[in-house]
Protein backbone atom coordinates (compact mmCIF):
# COMPACT_ATOMS: atom_id res chain seq x y z
CA UNK A 1 0.00 0.00 0.00
CA UNK A 2 3.17 1.96 0.51
CA UNK A 3 3.57 2.41 -3.19
CA UNK A 4 -0.04 4.18 -3.80
CA UNK A 5 -0.86 7.81 -2.14
CA UNK A 6 -4.40 7.57 -1.91
CA UNK A 7 -6.92 10.08 -0.77
CA UNK A 8 -7.32 10.73 2.83
CA UNK A 9 -10.71 10.09 2.29
CA UNK A 10 -10.73 6.79 0.72
CA UNK A 11 -10.44 3.67 2.50
CA UNK A 12 -9.13 0.92 0.35
CA UNK A 13 -10.05 -2.95 1.37
CA UNK A 14 -7.62 -4.20 3.74
CA UNK A 15 -7.64 -7.72 2.10
CA UNK A 16 -6.20 -6.17 -1.49
CA UNK A 17 -3.05 -4.84 -2.60
CA UNK A 18 -3.52 -2.02 -5.71
CA UNK A 19 -3.35 -3.84 -8.94
CA UNK A 20 -0.95 -1.96 -11.75
CA UNK A 21 -2.97 -0.47 -15.28
CA UNK A 22 -0.86 -1.41 -17.67
CA UNK A 23 -1.29 0.90 -21.19
CA UNK A 24 -0.51 -1.63 -23.68
CA UNK A 25 -2.73 -4.12 -22.47
CA UNK A 26 -5.74 -1.53 -22.21
CA UNK A 27 -8.15 -1.54 -24.74
CA UNK A 28 -10.88 1.08 -24.43
CA UNK A 29 -14.69 -0.10 -24.88
CA UNK A 30 -16.16 3.32 -23.98
CA UNK A 31 -15.14 7.18 -23.95
CA UNK A 32 -16.93 8.46 -20.62
CA UNK A 33 -15.61 11.94 -20.02
CA UNK A 34 -13.48 15.08 -21.78
CA UNK A 35 -12.02 17.66 -19.90
CA UNK A 36 -8.71 19.65 -19.28
CA UNK A 37 -6.63 19.46 -16.22
CA UNK A 38 -3.87 21.81 -15.26
CA UNK A 39 -3.04 25.00 -12.36
CA UNK A 40 -1.35 28.02 -11.55
CA UNK A 41 2.33 25.58 -11.76
CA UNK A 42 1.22 23.01 -14.41
CA UNK A 43 0.63 23.47 -18.18
CA UNK A 44 -2.87 22.66 -19.08
CA UNK A 45 -3.53 18.87 -20.23
CA UNK A 46 -6.27 17.46 -22.06
CA UNK A 47 -7.76 14.13 -20.59
CA UNK A 48 -10.29 11.37 -22.04
CA UNK A 49 -11.46 9.29 -19.64
CA UNK A 50 -12.45 5.53 -21.04
CA UNK A 51 -13.40 2.36 -19.48
CA UNK A 52 -12.59 -1.21 -21.09
CA UNK A 53 -15.23 -4.36 -20.75
CA UNK A 54 -14.29 -5.01 -17.64
CA UNK A 55 -14.99 -1.66 -15.87
CA UNK A 56 -11.78 -0.61 -15.49
CA UNK A 57 -11.67 3.09 -16.26
CA UNK A 58 -8.08 4.78 -17.91
CA UNK A 59 -7.55 8.72 -18.39
CA UNK A 60 -5.30 9.21 -21.53
CA UNK A 61 -3.56 12.05 -22.14
CA UNK A 62 -4.87 14.34 -25.03
CA UNK A 63 -1.37 13.81 -27.21
CA UNK A 64 -1.69 9.67 -27.12
CA UNK A 65 -5.57 10.29 -28.38
CA UNK A 66 -4.58 9.79 -32.19
CA UNK A 67 -3.34 6.38 -31.46
CA UNK A 68 -6.69 5.03 -30.29
CA UNK A 69 -9.07 3.17 -32.17
CA UNK A 70 -11.47 4.43 -34.46
CA UNK A 71 -14.50 4.04 -32.32
CA UNK A 72 -13.20 5.90 -29.46
CA UNK A 73 -11.77 8.97 -31.41
CA UNK A 74 -15.42 9.21 -33.29
CA UNK A 75 -17.35 8.90 -30.16
CA UNK A 76 -15.08 11.64 -28.57
CA UNK A 77 -16.08 13.40 -31.89
CA UNK A 78 -19.40 12.95 -31.21
CA UNK A 79 -19.72 14.14 -27.61
CA UNK A 80 -17.65 17.61 -28.90
CA UNK A 81 -20.18 18.06 -31.81
CA UNK A 82 -23.11 17.80 -29.69
CA UNK A 83 -21.87 20.08 -27.29
CA UNK A 84 -20.84 22.48 -29.41
CA UNK A 85 -17.22 22.30 -27.92
CA UNK A 86 -18.22 23.17 -24.46
CA UNK A 87 -15.85 21.24 -22.17
CA UNK A 88 -14.15 22.19 -18.39
CA UNK A 89 -10.85 23.61 -16.76
CA UNK A 90 -9.76 21.73 -13.47
CA UNK A 91 -7.46 23.50 -11.81
CA UNK A 92 -6.02 20.46 -10.49
CA UNK A 93 -2.03 18.91 -9.88
CA UNK A 94 -3.34 15.37 -9.19
CA UNK A 95 -6.99 13.76 -9.82
CA UNK A 96 -8.15 9.89 -9.58
CA UNK A 97 -10.89 8.25 -11.49
CA UNK A 98 -13.93 6.41 -9.85
CA UNK A 99 -16.20 3.87 -10.63
CA UNK A 100 -19.42 3.86 -8.54
CA UNK A 101 -20.81 0.91 -7.94
CA UNK A 102 -23.09 1.21 -4.74
CA UNK A 103 -24.39 4.58 -2.73
CA UNK A 104 -25.21 4.19 0.93
CA UNK A 105 -26.81 6.89 3.27
CA UNK A 106 -25.71 6.39 6.73
CA UNK A 107 -28.45 6.47 9.63
CA UNK A 108 -29.17 8.63 12.50
CA UNK A 109 -26.48 10.94 11.35
CA UNK A 110 -27.01 14.48 12.90
CA UNK A 111 -27.68 17.36 11.35
CA UNK A 112 -28.74 17.65 7.48
CA UNK A 113 -25.56 17.35 5.78
CA UNK A 114 -25.29 13.32 6.49
CA UNK A 115 -22.54 11.60 5.40
CA UNK A 116 -22.26 9.62 2.41
CA UNK A 117 -20.40 6.56 1.29
CA UNK A 118 -19.39 5.48 -1.64
CA UNK A 119 -18.28 1.81 -2.63
CA UNK A 120 -16.46 0.89 -6.05
CA UNK A 121 -12.91 0.85 -7.65
CA UNK A 122 -10.28 3.86 -7.30
CA UNK A 123 -8.26 4.47 -10.54
CA UNK A 124 -4.75 7.05 -10.01
CA UNK A 125 -3.32 9.08 -9.49
CA UNK A 126 -3.08 11.33 -12.97
CA UNK A 127 -0.70 12.42 -14.30
CA UNK A 128 2.19 9.88 -13.01
CA UNK A 129 4.89 8.58 -14.61
CA UNK A 130 4.52 5.07 -13.97
CA UNK A 131 0.99 3.43 -14.98
CA UNK A 132 -1.70 4.12 -12.50
CA UNK A 133 -3.12 1.63 -10.26
CA UNK A 134 -6.76 0.63 -9.16
CA UNK A 135 -8.36 -1.04 -6.05
CA UNK A 136 -11.87 -0.96 -4.76
CA UNK A 137 -12.72 0.73 -1.44
CA UNK A 138 -14.86 3.16 0.10
CA UNK A 139 -15.09 6.89 -0.04
CA UNK A 140 -16.59 9.23 2.21
CA UNK A 141 -18.01 12.54 0.85
CA UNK A 142 -21.14 14.45 2.57
CA UNK A 143 -24.37 15.44 0.85
CA UNK A 144 -23.97 18.94 -0.52
CA UNK A 145 -20.73 17.40 -2.05
CA UNK A 146 -22.11 14.76 -4.01
CA UNK A 147 -25.15 17.38 -5.00
CA UNK A 148 -22.84 20.06 -5.71
CA UNK A 149 -20.54 17.70 -7.51
CA UNK A 150 -23.46 16.39 -10.16
CA UNK A 151 -24.47 20.16 -10.24
CA UNK A 152 -20.86 21.08 -11.59
CA UNK A 153 -20.85 18.55 -14.03
CA UNK A 154 -24.22 18.97 -15.46
CA UNK A 155 -22.97 21.44 -18.13
CA UNK A 156 -19.97 19.22 -19.18
CA UNK A 157 -21.97 15.64 -19.81
CA UNK A 158 -20.41 13.71 -22.47
CA UNK A 159 -22.12 12.40 -24.84
CA UNK A 160 -21.90 8.85 -26.17
CA UNK A 161 -23.62 7.14 -29.23
CA UNK A 162 -26.80 5.82 -28.23
CA UNK A 163 -28.25 1.71 -27.85
CA UNK A 164 -31.79 3.08 -28.87
CA UNK A 165 -34.17 1.31 -31.11
CA UNK A 166 -33.80 5.02 -33.34
CA UNK A 167 -30.82 5.13 -35.64
CA UNK A 168 -28.34 8.40 -34.59
CA UNK A 169 -29.74 8.61 -30.69
CA UNK A 170 -27.61 9.47 -28.19
CA UNK A 171 -26.78 8.16 -24.60
CA UNK A 172 -25.36 11.07 -21.78
CA UNK A 173 -22.57 10.05 -19.30
CA UNK A 174 -22.91 12.17 -15.77
CA UNK A 175 -19.78 12.74 -13.76
CA UNK A 176 -18.93 14.26 -10.05
CA UNK A 177 -16.28 16.09 -8.98
CA UNK A 178 -15.42 15.36 -5.54
CA UNK A 179 -13.41 16.35 -2.77
CA UNK A 180 -10.93 13.32 -1.80
CA UNK A 181 -8.92 15.07 0.71
CA UNK A 182 -9.32 18.20 3.46
CA UNK A 183 -9.66 21.43 2.19
CA UNK A 184 -5.89 22.69 2.03
CA UNK A 185 -5.36 19.63 -0.46
CA UNK A 186 -8.02 20.80 -2.55
CA UNK A 187 -7.38 24.09 -2.55
CA UNK A 188 -3.95 23.46 -4.32
CA UNK A 189 -5.22 20.95 -6.55
CA UNK A 190 -4.53 17.59 -5.08
CA UNK A 191 -6.85 14.42 -4.21
CA UNK A 192 -9.17 15.39 -6.56
CA UNK A 193 -11.64 12.72 -7.56
CA UNK A 194 -13.84 12.10 -11.03
CA UNK A 195 -16.67 9.98 -10.14
CA UNK A 196 -18.83 7.93 -12.43
CA UNK A 197 -21.48 5.63 -11.65
CA UNK A 198 -21.99 3.17 -14.21
CA UNK A 199 -24.30 0.04 -15.26
CA UNK A 200 -22.27 -3.47 -13.96
CA UNK A 201 -19.74 -4.71 -16.49
CA UNK A 202 -22.08 -7.03 -17.65
CA UNK A 203 -24.58 -4.68 -18.63
CA UNK A 204 -22.32 -2.23 -20.51
CA UNK A 205 -22.89 -3.83 -23.67
CA UNK A 206 -25.72 -2.01 -24.21
CA UNK A 207 -24.36 1.36 -23.64
CA UNK A 208 -22.01 3.95 -21.51
CA UNK A 209 -25.13 5.64 -20.44
CA UNK A 210 -26.22 6.39 -16.85
CA UNK A 211 -29.05 9.06 -16.72
CA UNK A 212 -31.00 6.89 -14.99
CA UNK A 213 -28.61 6.05 -12.06
CA UNK A 214 -27.79 9.89 -11.50
CA UNK A 215 -31.76 10.73 -11.54
CA UNK A 216 -32.07 7.55 -8.84
CA UNK A 217 -28.93 9.07 -6.84
CA UNK A 218 -30.36 12.83 -7.13
CA UNK A 219 -33.86 10.82 -5.48
CA UNK A 220 -32.63 9.35 -3.18
CA UNK A 221 -31.02 12.11 -1.94
CA UNK A 222 -33.29 14.93 -1.72
CA UNK A 223 -36.01 12.38 -0.58
CA UNK A 224 -33.95 11.78 2.23
CA UNK A 225 -33.08 15.60 3.69
CA UNK A 226 -36.38 16.28 2.74
CA UNK A 227 -37.47 13.37 5.73
CA UNK A 228 -34.88 14.90 7.48
CA UNK A 229 -36.91 18.78 7.61
CA UNK A 230 -39.77 16.85 8.89
CA UNK A 231 -38.39 14.74 11.90
CA UNK A 232 -36.63 18.14 12.79
CA UNK A 233 -39.54 20.44 12.22
CA UNK A 234 -37.91 22.34 9.88
CA UNK A 235 -40.00 25.09 7.97
CA UNK A 236 -38.87 25.11 4.23
CA UNK A 237 -40.72 24.76 0.65
CA UNK A 238 -39.22 21.24 0.17
CA UNK A 239 -40.85 19.87 2.86
CA UNK A 240 -44.34 20.26 1.00
CA UNK A 241 -42.84 19.49 -2.38
CA UNK A 242 -44.12 16.53 -4.04
CA UNK A 243 -40.73 14.95 -5.95
CA UNK A 244 -40.87 13.40 -9.37
CA UNK A 245 -39.47 10.17 -9.62
CA UNK A 246 -36.80 8.36 -11.40
CA UNK A 247 -38.87 5.87 -13.53
CA UNK A 248 -42.88 5.84 -13.75
CA UNK A 249 -41.74 1.99 -15.31
CA UNK A 250 -39.67 0.98 -12.30
CA UNK A 251 -42.29 2.11 -9.67
CA UNK A 252 -45.05 0.48 -11.38
CA UNK A 253 -43.04 -2.84 -11.38
CA UNK A 254 -42.77 -2.47 -7.82
CA UNK A 255 -46.64 -1.82 -6.91
CA UNK A 256 -47.99 -4.57 -8.87
CA UNK A 257 -45.53 -6.76 -6.78
CA UNK A 258 -46.39 -5.69 -3.75
CA UNK A 259 -50.50 -6.40 -4.84
CA UNK A 260 -51.35 -3.35 -6.48
CA UNK A 261 -53.50 -3.10 -9.77
CA UNK A 262 -52.14 -0.20 -12.02
CA UNK A 263 -55.03 2.02 -13.90
CA UNK A 264 -53.54 4.96 -15.76
CA UNK A 265 -51.75 7.23 -12.54
CA UNK A 266 -53.79 5.23 -10.31
CA UNK A 267 -52.71 2.14 -8.18
CA UNK A 268 -54.99 0.10 -6.09
CA UNK A 269 -54.80 -2.24 -3.72
CA UNK A 270 -55.88 -5.34 -4.33
CA UNK A 271 -57.68 -7.21 -1.60
CA UNK A 272 -54.98 -10.09 -0.85
CA UNK A 273 -51.86 -7.55 -0.80
CA UNK A 274 -50.18 -7.49 2.68
CA UNK A 275 -47.01 -5.82 3.85
CA UNK A 276 -45.82 -2.51 3.70
CA UNK A 277 -43.51 0.00 1.31
CA UNK A 278 -39.85 0.08 1.42
CA UNK A 279 -37.26 1.53 -0.20
CA UNK A 280 -38.08 3.54 -3.14
CA UNK A 281 -42.40 3.05 -2.79
CA UNK A 282 -41.62 3.94 1.46
CA UNK A 283 -39.16 7.27 -0.17
CA UNK A 284 -42.96 8.34 -1.86
CA UNK A 285 -45.43 6.87 -0.43
CA UNK A 286 -44.90 6.39 3.16
CA UNK A 287 -46.23 3.09 4.69
CA UNK A 288 -47.81 1.59 1.98
CA UNK A 289 -51.50 1.16 3.91
CA UNK A 290 -53.66 3.47 1.49
CA UNK A 291 -56.43 1.68 -1.07
CA UNK A 292 -55.56 3.94 -3.29
CA UNK A 293 -52.10 5.71 -4.44
CA UNK A 294 -51.63 8.32 -7.22
CA UNK A 295 -48.54 7.77 -9.22
CA UNK A 296 -46.48 10.79 -9.45
CA UNK A 297 -44.98 11.98 -12.76
CA UNK A 298 -41.65 11.03 -14.17
CA UNK A 299 -38.50 13.25 -14.06
CA UNK A 300 -36.18 14.43 -16.18
CA UNK A 301 -32.10 14.75 -15.40
CA UNK A 302 -32.82 18.38 -15.69
CA UNK A 303 -35.83 18.32 -13.13
CA UNK A 304 -33.89 17.03 -10.77
CA UNK A 305 -30.85 18.76 -11.28
CA UNK A 306 -32.76 22.05 -10.78
CA UNK A 307 -34.06 20.32 -7.48
CA UNK A 308 -30.72 19.55 -6.31
CA UNK A 309 -29.47 23.74 -7.03
CA UNK A 310 -32.53 24.52 -4.95
CA UNK A 311 -31.51 22.34 -2.32
CA UNK A 312 -27.78 23.58 -2.00
CA UNK A 313 -29.11 27.42 -1.53
CA UNK A 314 -32.15 26.91 0.61
CA UNK A 315 -31.00 24.93 3.90
CA UNK A 316 -29.36 26.40 7.26
CA UNK A 317 -25.99 27.18 6.27
CA UNK A 318 -25.80 25.62 3.30
CA UNK A 319 -23.76 25.91 0.51
CA UNK A 320 -20.86 24.37 3.00
CA UNK A 321 -17.20 26.24 2.71
CA UNK A 322 -15.71 23.03 1.46
CA UNK A 323 -18.46 23.22 -1.57
CA UNK A 324 -17.33 26.83 -2.23
CA UNK A 325 -13.71 25.66 -2.87
CA UNK A 326 -14.24 22.71 -4.70
CA UNK A 327 -16.61 24.63 -7.19
CA UNK A 328 -13.91 27.38 -7.52
CA UNK A 329 -11.40 24.39 -8.76
CA UNK A 330 -13.59 24.03 -11.97
CA UNK A 331 -14.23 26.63 -14.85
CA UNK A 332 -15.42 26.32 -18.58
CA UNK A 333 -12.00 25.86 -20.88
CA UNK A 334 -11.43 29.06 -23.24
CA UNK A 335 -10.34 28.47 -26.43
CA UNK A 336 -6.55 30.05 -25.29
CA UNK A 337 -6.52 26.90 -22.74
CA UNK A 338 -6.96 24.68 -25.53
CA UNK A 339 -4.71 26.44 -27.86
CA UNK A 340 -2.28 26.26 -25.06
CA UNK A 341 -3.16 22.56 -24.25
CA UNK A 342 -2.82 21.29 -28.16
CA UNK A 343 0.16 19.45 -28.54
CA UNK A 344 1.12 19.53 -24.95
CA UNK A 345 2.62 16.25 -23.89
CA UNK A 346 1.91 14.75 -20.37
CA UNK A 347 4.05 15.28 -17.50
CA UNK A 348 5.97 11.72 -18.35
CA UNK A 349 3.83 9.83 -20.80
CA UNK A 350 3.87 6.72 -21.29
CA UNK A 351 3.69 5.19 -24.89
CA UNK A 352 0.13 3.95 -25.70
CA UNK A 353 0.23 2.04 -28.66
CA UNK A 354 -2.13 1.45 -30.98
CA UNK A 355 -5.30 -0.82 -29.24
CA UNK A 356 -5.34 -4.51 -30.25
CA UNK A 357 -5.97 -8.12 -28.96
CA UNK A 358 -3.97 -8.92 -26.42
CA UNK A 359 -2.27 -12.64 -25.13
CA UNK A 360 -2.85 -11.63 -21.66
CA UNK A 361 -5.61 -8.57 -21.30
CA UNK A 362 -6.16 -6.92 -18.11
CA UNK A 363 -9.06 -8.52 -16.85
CA UNK A 364 -7.34 -12.14 -17.22
CA UNK A 365 -5.07 -10.59 -14.09
CA UNK A 366 -8.20 -10.26 -11.50
CA UNK A 367 -10.30 -13.00 -12.39
CA UNK A 368 -11.70 -12.44 -8.98
CA UNK A 369 -12.96 -8.81 -9.23
CA UNK A 370 -14.15 -9.14 -12.76
CA UNK A 371 -16.44 -11.97 -11.29
CA UNK A 372 -17.67 -9.59 -8.34
CA UNK A 373 -18.97 -6.97 -10.59
CA UNK A 374 -20.18 -9.32 -12.82
CA UNK A 375 -23.30 -9.80 -10.43
CA UNK A 376 -26.08 -7.97 -10.13
CA UNK A 377 -25.20 -7.35 -6.15
CA UNK A 378 -22.86 -5.89 -4.02
CA UNK A 379 -19.84 -7.97 -3.52
CA UNK A 380 -18.94 -8.97 -0.50
CA UNK A 381 -16.19 -6.34 0.40
CA UNK A 382 -18.61 -3.71 0.47
CA UNK A 383 -20.95 -6.17 2.92
CA UNK A 384 -18.49 -6.04 5.15
CA UNK A 385 -17.95 -1.97 5.03
CA UNK A 386 -22.28 -1.87 5.38
CA UNK A 387 -22.13 -3.99 8.51
CA UNK A 388 -19.67 -2.10 10.56
CA UNK A 389 -21.68 0.96 9.92
CA UNK A 390 -24.33 -0.91 11.38
CA UNK A 391 -22.47 -1.83 14.23
CA UNK A 392 -21.34 1.79 15.22
CA UNK A 393 -25.13 2.90 15.60
CA UNK A 394 -26.64 1.96 18.73
CA UNK A 395 -30.48 1.65 16.94
CA UNK A 396 -31.50 1.43 13.90
CA UNK A 397 -33.11 4.72 11.92
CA UNK A 398 -36.71 5.36 12.19
CA UNK A 399 -37.85 3.50 9.26
CA UNK A 400 -35.59 0.37 10.12
CA UNK A 401 -34.00 0.16 6.68
CA UNK A 402 -30.79 1.34 5.61
CA UNK A 403 -30.23 3.59 1.83
CA UNK A 404 -28.60 1.65 -0.59
CA UNK A 405 -28.78 3.12 -4.14
CA UNK A 406 -26.90 1.32 -7.63
CA UNK A 407 -27.18 -0.36 -10.47
CA UNK A 408 -28.69 -2.98 -8.79
CA UNK A 409 -29.42 -5.66 -5.88
CA UNK A 410 -32.21 -7.51 -5.29
CA UNK A 411 -33.16 -7.10 -1.58
CA UNK A 412 -33.59 -10.88 -1.06
CA UNK A 413 -30.14 -11.31 -2.27
CA UNK A 414 -28.44 -9.36 0.00
CA UNK A 415 -26.47 -10.29 3.22
CA UNK A 416 -28.77 -8.16 6.10
CA UNK A 417 -26.82 -6.74 9.27
CA UNK A 418 -28.19 -7.84 12.33
CA UNK A 419 -30.30 -5.42 13.99
CA UNK A 420 -31.85 -3.95 11.20
CA UNK A 421 -33.16 -4.93 7.24
CA UNK A 422 -32.05 -3.21 3.74
CA UNK A 423 -34.21 -1.62 1.78
CA UNK A 424 -32.76 -0.89 -1.72
CA UNK A 425 -34.07 2.41 -3.49
CA UNK A 426 -32.49 1.51 -6.80
CA UNK A 427 -34.78 -1.74 -7.60
CA UNK A 428 -34.60 -0.22 -11.55
CA UNK A 429 -35.73 -2.66 -14.10
CA UNK A 430 -33.49 -3.33 -16.91
CA UNK A 431 -36.12 -4.99 -19.06
CA UNK A 432 -35.61 -2.54 -21.86
CA UNK A 433 -32.06 -3.06 -22.10
CA UNK A 434 -32.35 -6.53 -22.05
CA UNK A 435 -34.73 -6.69 -24.81
CA UNK A 436 -32.10 -5.65 -27.18
CA UNK A 437 -29.86 -6.83 -29.37
CA UNK A 438 -26.15 -7.03 -27.57
CA UNK A 439 -24.17 -5.49 -30.91
CA UNK A 440 -24.57 -1.57 -30.86
CA UNK A 441 -26.57 -0.29 -33.19
CA UNK A 442 -24.23 2.46 -33.90
CA UNK A 443 -21.55 1.01 -34.86
CA UNK A 444 -23.94 -1.38 -37.39
CA UNK A 445 -24.28 1.43 -38.91
CA UNK A 446 -21.01 1.25 -40.08
CA UNK A 447 -20.99 -2.72 -41.87
CA UNK A 448 -24.12 -4.59 -42.14
CA UNK A 449 -27.01 -1.66 -42.30
CA UNK A 450 -24.84 -0.15 -45.12
CA UNK A 451 -24.58 -3.63 -47.00
CA UNK A 452 -27.98 -4.02 -46.70
CA UNK A 453 -29.16 -0.84 -47.99
CA UNK A 454 -26.95 -1.14 -51.08
CA UNK A 455 -27.87 -4.66 -51.35
CA UNK A 456 -31.89 -3.53 -51.98
CA UNK A 457 -30.69 -0.58 -54.08
CA UNK A 458 -28.98 -2.91 -56.66
CA UNK A 459 -32.32 -5.18 -56.72
CA UNK A 460 -34.47 -2.24 -57.59
CA UNK A 461 -32.28 -0.82 -60.32
CA UNK A 462 -30.77 -1.89 -63.88
CA UNK A 463 -27.32 -3.44 -63.80
CA UNK A 464 -24.62 -0.42 -64.38
CA UNK A 465 -22.38 -0.92 -67.17
CA UNK A 466 -18.57 -1.93 -66.54
CA UNK A 467 -17.44 1.18 -66.95
CA UNK A 468 -19.51 3.23 -65.29
CA UNK A 469 -18.80 0.73 -62.10
CA UNK A 470 -14.81 1.11 -62.48
CA UNK A 471 -15.10 5.12 -62.96
CA UNK A 472 -17.38 5.43 -59.73
CA UNK A 473 -14.97 2.89 -57.95
CA UNK A 474 -14.63 4.03 -54.11
CA UNK A 475 -11.04 3.93 -53.10
CA UNK A 476 -9.81 1.02 -50.64
CA UNK A 477 -9.51 2.94 -47.48
CA UNK A 478 -13.36 3.96 -47.35
CA UNK A 479 -14.50 -0.06 -47.12
CA UNK A 480 -12.91 0.14 -43.80
CA UNK A 481 -16.00 2.06 -42.82
CA UNK A 482 -18.70 -0.14 -44.79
Amino acid sequence: MSQLNLPRYFVARSDQQPIQVKPENFIPLYALDNFFAGGKHLQEQEWLVTTDASGILHAIAGDQINFLSEDIKSQLALSEVACGGNNRLVEAIEFYLFNVQLMEQAPNAPGLNDPIYLYGTLHGPYPNSQAPYFIEGQLTVSRADLLSGLLQGFPYKFTAPGMGAEPGSSDSVYHMTLPGDRDEETIRGAGIIFAYPLMPPDMMSYGAGNEILIKQYLFDIISAIKEDLESENIKLPLRRMKLPIPSRLSMEQELEAQGYLIKGDTAVRKPNASGGFQGLLHSVFGSGKADKLELPQEGKTAQFMQLAEQVLHSLPGWPPERTRIMRDKSKPATREVRMRAKGTAALSPREIKTPQLSDKPIQNQRPQQARAQSQNKPAGWMLDFIDKHQGTSNQSNKDGWVRLTGAAVPPQESKKPSGSTFSYSSNTSYSPYNAKTQTPGWMEDFSAADTDKKQERSEEKPQIKETQQQSSAKPDWMKDFE
